[in-house]
């Protein structure tokens, strides 16, 4: 009963361990990502993130990250595809762009995941200690006011 249990995890883990992931460099400003995930599909991509440079309309995209379902698949769609144009039609606005993509030998999704939390923690921290250094100026000057009001009467 045990080993009928155990044979899905197991399943899930190896399918895990199949996975491969590739770095994209160069993106096309103004580039939607549901226009990469277009590109990439037909070789079997999972999941993307791509680092936003700005927000709103003027939002475009630095570089990103795709896993594949398979590391041979990835590795062949780097290959076959880094140096070649991400767009094949010349009347394309995209057609000068190149693909600038890399198959990271080794590399899990979730060291991806890792480092972005490191990444946001680091962020937090800077932001409170920002907050903490506001409050205590506030303090300050308001103290300052205070004994000046006092100082008047």
């Amino acid at each position: 009963m045990t080993d009928i249990e155990e044979k899905p995890i197991l399943k899930v883990e190896e399918q895990k361990d199949q996975r491969g992931v590739c770095y994209i460099s160069n993106v096309p400003p103004q580039m939607p990502i549901s226009k990469i995930r277009e590109l990439l599909q037909p070789y079997g991509i999972e999941r993307v993130y791509f680092k936003s440079k700005g927000s709103g309309n003027n939002r475009s995209y630095s570089e990103g990250w795709v896993e594949f379902k398979d590391k041979k698949i990835a590795k062949m769609a780097a290959l076959s595809l880094n140096g070649t144009n991400i767009i094949q039609k010349k009347h394309k606005q995209l057609s000068d762009y190149m693909w600038s993509i890399k198959y990271l030998a080794g590399f899990k999704w979730d060291d991806l995941n890792e480092n972005f939390n490191y990444e946001r923690r680091v962020q937090k921290k800077k932001l409170d200690l920002e907050i903490n250094q506001s409050k205590k100026e506030h303090e300050f000057y308001l103290e300052k006011t205070i004994k000046k009001k006092v100082k008047q009467q």
